[in-house]
C-alpha cells in the first residue's frame, strides 16, 4: 500500500528540473524522520488537511498530513470521497504543500505540490470515471498546469478506445504544448504530462516537439521534448520515423541525437530495416552523424522513470541479442552492395557498426557457453 511507504525527496536533476529519470520515494535527509507504523492508520478529512498546510511544516510532516487524507478518504465509500473532493475542487480553494509532484510506479502521485493536484489524483484512484469527466472542468477553467497533467492523464487512462482518434483530447494537447507561460516556467507537472504525447502515440506531435527540442530556451522543455520524440519512436518507429525521413530539415542542427533515434530501428521488422537504409544512403546526413549512428546501432538503451500513463516494456535480455545479430547480418549484408562501397562515409560508417556488433556476437557467444556449461554441471549433480 502506498500509504505504507517511506519517502525521500527529489535530489536529482535532469527531473529535477522534472523529467526522465526515476523519482525516489523516500524523506528528505533533511526533514523530519517519518514514522509510518504510528501514522499508517491515522486520518485527516480534507478541512484539517487545509489547516494543517497552514502552518509551516518540515517536508516529512506534509507526507505524513497526505497519508493521513489519503487514508480518510480510502476510508470513504466510493459516492461519499468522491462528494467531498468535488465539493473541495468547486470551491476553487488550494494551499501549497511544499512537496514536490511525485509519481509513483502505479502512474498515481505520492506528493503533489498543492491540496488540489493531490486531490484530482486522488479522485482519480477512487473514482476513476468522475475523474474522466472533471477532466474536462480543469481543461475549460483551470491555468494551472500540473492540475492539467493529472486531468490528462485521468481522461486518457479511463478513455475506452483508441486515444489516439479523440479529437477533444487532441485538441487538449495542443492548448497544453502551445501555452506559453508553461512553456517558458515549466513546473514538473508540466514536464511529466509530456508523457500524455507519448501515450497518445501517433505523429500529430512529432514537429511540435522537434521544433520545442531546437527552439526552446528551456533546458528542460529542450530535454523533455527530445525525451519524447525517443519514446513515441521506441513505442512505434515506422510512423515517428517517417515524419523525419519526410522532413530531413528537422534535429538537423542536433545530427547526434537524430542518430541516436534513427539508430533504434528493428530491421528484423521489414518496415524499419526500410527507413534504416534509407536513412544510411541519405546525401544530406553528415559524416559526423553517420559515425554517431554507427557507434550506437541498434540503440536498445532505455530511460527508466515513472510515468503519468505509459508503462515502461520489459524486454528479454533474449530479445535484445537476436536484434543485435539479426543488425549484424544486415550490417554485413549492406557493406557488400555497390552504393555502399561508393559511398565513402558510409562504408566507414557500416564498417564501425560491424566491428562493434561482432565484438556483440562475441560476447554472446561466450555468455551462452557459459550458461550450457551451468546447465550440464546441473544435470550431473542431479
Amino acid at each position: 500500500m502506498k500509504a505504507f511507504r517511506i519517502f525521500i525527496a527529489i535530489a536529482c536533476i535532469a527531473l529535477a528540473i522534472g523529467f526522465g529519470v526515476s523519482f525516489f520515494k523516500h524523506k528528505s535527509a533533511s526533514s523530519t524522520p517519518v514514522d509510518v507504523n504510528s501514522t499508517h492508520k491515522a486520518k485527516k478529512d480534507i478541512a484539517s488537511t487545509y489547516k494543517a498546510f497552514t502552518k509551516t511544516q518540515t517536508q516529512g510532516d506534509a507526507y505524513i498530513i497526505l497519508i493521513e487524507l489519503e487514508n480518510y478518504l480510502q476510508s470513504l465509500d466510493v459516492e461519499t470521497a468522491t462528494k467531498k473532493i468535488m465539493d473541495y475542487l468547486n470551491q476553487g480553494d488550494d494551499i501549497a504543500t511544499g512537496l514536490p509532484f511525485m509519481v509513483s510506479p502505479d502512474h498515481t502521485l505520492d506528493a503533489a505540490p498543492t491540496l488540489r493536484v493531490y486531490l484530482l489524483d486522488q479522485l482519480n484512484q477512487i473514482n476513476p470515471d468522475a475523474s474522466a469527466k472533471y477532466a474536462k472542468t480543469i481543461f475549460e477553467t483551470s491555468k494551472a498546469s500540473d492540475e492539467w497533467a493529472i486531468a490528462l492523464k485521468s481522461y486518457a487512462a479511463d478513455y475506452d478506445g483508441h486515444i489516439e482518434q479523440d479529437t477533444y483530447f487532441t485538441q487538449q494537447l495542443k492548448a497544453f504544448l502551445n501555452n506559453d507561460s508553461w512553456l517558458a516556467n515549466p513546473s514538473i507537472g508540466y514536464l511529466q504530462a509530456f508523457d500524455a504525447l507519448v501515450y497518445r502515440g501517433g505523429n500529430t506531435f512529432v514537429l511540435n516537439l522537434c521544433n520545442l527540442a531546437i527552439e526552446s530556451n528551456h533546458p528542460a522543455i529542450a530535454y523533455a521534448s527530445r525525451l519524447a520524440i525517443d519514446r513515441l519512436a521506441q513505442r512505434d518507429y515506422t510512423t515517428t520515423m517517417q515524419v523525419l525521413l519526410d522532413n530531413p530539415e528537422e534535429l538537423e542542427s542536433v545530427p547526434k541525437l537524430r542518430a541516436f533515434i534513427f539508430a533504434r530501428g528493428d530491421v528484423r521488422d521489414p518496415k524499419q530495416k526500410d527507413i534504416v537504409e534509407q536513412y544510411i544512403f541519405r546525401e544530406d546526413i553528415s559524416n559526423q552523424e553517420l559515425i554517431a549512428f554507427g557507434s550506437v546501432f541498434p540503440n536498445l538503451n532505455r530511460d527508466i522513470s515513472y510515468n503519468l500513463l505509459t508503462q515502461e516494456e520489459k524486454v528479454a535480455l533474449e530479445s535484445y541479442a537476436d536484434q543485435d545479430l539479426a543488425s549484424l547480418q544486415f550490417v554485413q549484408a549492406l557493406i557488400k552492395e555497390p552504393r555502399a562501397r561508393n559511398d565513402k562515409e558510409v562504408f566507414q560508417t557500416l564498417n564501425l557498426a560491424q566491428e562493434r556488433l561482432e565484438e556483440i556476437k562475441e560476447s554472446i557467444e561466450r555468455g551462452q557457453k557459459q550458461s550450457a556449461k551451468r546447465n550440464t554441471a546441473k544435470i550431473s549433480s542431479n
